[in-house]
């Protein structure tokens, strides 16, 4: 078998060779341009999208020369291992071969066997979040970090989940606590995971373990979402062990009226007392009328019409038509939706376009983006462009919603909109729980419906 490298970057990142010796890596980017690549399907890509994930504040042509002096970086890792892996070219950038192992594939394939030890070593491999520590290399890649430690997180418990419902409580305890043990350790939250290991020590007679994790769980959920358990956490250990074992299994029940009783609810008006406030956006444009370039006027009204597709800000224009100094923006107090200004500036004489997203409560700014017009001649590329930009702002203005509880009726569907997209009985329950609340407060609100019906389609699949 030939040489191979090992890349650990769950936790703290690590190059090891074989004999599981480090390897030194020059720079952090280096790293990190490994990493991505990996968690890139086909492990190939343009040289300019990596350019604009790691230098995203430089303009395009300082971005590729930062790129080209850490791609010789990556080249010092191949002599100090003696291991080709790296393929260049003018246009692209990309890993050949198998030579690079990666802990997060390990752990996949950990949990496709779904042993007892399989899940232990799969659990040892995760010893943080991916590229822990790396946040603070570029705001693009910031935003695609998180992105991805969702998604790995995400792919673990379904994995999971996927090994341990074929399990028999009675037959496979061992198999079946491993894998809860692996999803706590993954999600220490995960409401799931206690329901399953407190049902099998039930099952088990271990009453005094049950017990235990019964009250882990409440800890875990008071801690990481200021909650308590479900009833149904509470009924699992409530009910003695022989239901258990001689109870059929009940077909599941919907938690939430069928999909066809919401048929005729009412949709929400775009006025009237039934209105949904929601986060303000100020777009506060600085063109020079004399010198425009008309791919000025594109961006800009490609970037008005991806946000108001969204119909999730209330956006709000401030045009000044002169080339100039930006006057300061008040402050506002504007309330847990927040309110924000998204600066557009055209340098006719660079050729760029400068974009600043602020937020008007605290006048911090969330992030700088350039955009060079002769690099989106085309539409593919100003779309792509425009689109980035897009993706950033409401990374900022809804991510800030689904992270924290509010009162709104927009902030709470936020809440309930993030629960609907992990993949857990729990999860369903909790964003349920929220859109009851929603509906008695507004019934005209039509998001509250699909959201009900998302839940319904769920468990109907």
């Amino acid at each position: 078998m030939p040489a191979r490298l090992y890349i650990n970057c769950l936790g703290t990142p690590e190059v090891l060779d074989d004999a599981g010796a480090a390897v030194a890596v020059p720079t952090r980017k280096a790293l990190a341009i490994l990493v991505y690549l990996l968690r890139t399907p086909g492990r190939l890509v343009p040289r300019e999208q990596v350019a604009d994930i790691l230098w995203s504040k430089a303009p395009r042509d300082k971005a590729i020369q930062s790129l080209r002096q850490a791609l010789r970086q990556v080249r010092r890792i191949e002599e100090a291992s003696g291991i080709r892996f790296l393929e260049a070219d003018k246009g692209h950038v990309g890993l050949t071969g198998s030579v690079l192992v990666s802990d997060f594939d390990e752990v996949s394939e950990f949990l496709e066997s779904g042993g007892v030890a399989d899940f232990e070593a799969a659990l040892t491999r995760i010893r943080g979040p991916l590229l822990n520590g790396y946040e603070t290399l570029d705001p693009v890649f910031q935003d695609w970090l998180t992105i991805e430690r969702q998604r790995l997180t995400s792919d673990y418990t379904a994995s999971a989940l996927k090994v341990i419902d074929k399990l028999s409580l009675l037959d496979e305890a061992d198999r079946v606590e491993a894998g809860c043990r692996f999803l706590l350790g993954v999600d220490s939250a995960l409401e799931h995971a206690h329901q399953i290991l407190i049902k099998l020590y039930l099952v088990s007679g271990r009453k005094a373990e049950a017990r235990a994790q019964l009250k882990q769980c409440e800890a875990e959920l008071k801690v990481h979402l200021d909650a308590d358990p479900d009833d149904e956490t509470l009924r699992l250990f409530h009910t003695h062990m022989d239901a258990y074992v001689q109870r059929p299994s009940a077909k599941a029940r919907f938690a939430v009226e069928p999909v066809s009783a919401m048929a005729n609810a009412t949709l929400c008006h775009s006025d009237g007392p039934d209105l949904i406030q929601l986060p303000q956006l100020t777009i506060a444009s600085f063109v020079d009328a004399d010198r425009l370039d008309s791919r000025v006027y594109t961006i800009l009204d490609d970037i008005r019409s991806c946000l108001g597709a969204y119909r999730n800000v209330q956006i709000y224009e401030n045009d000044n038509e002169t080339q100039g100094t930006p006057q300061k923006v008040t402050y506002l107090d504007a309330g847990e939706l927040g309110s924000y200004l998204l600066r557009f500036r055209h340098d006719a004489h660079m050729g760029l376009i400068y974009l600043q997203l602020e937020n008007r409560v605290s006048g911090q700014v969330l992030f700088n983006e350039v955009i060079e017009t002769e690099q989106v001649a085309d539409f593919n590329r100003l779309r792509e462009a425009t689109s980035q930009t897009v993706n950033r702002i409401q990374s900022h203005v809804i991510g800030r919603l689904r992270a924290r509880v509010g009162k709104q009726p927009f902030s709470r569907w936020c809440q309930a909109e993030a629960l609907l997209c992990e993949f857990s009985p729990s999860a369903d329950r909790k964003a349920v729980a929220i859109l009851d609340e929603l509906q008695a407060a507004s019934p005209n609100y039509s998001v509250v419906y699909s959201g009900k019906a998302s839940v319904g389609l769920k468990q109907l699949l």
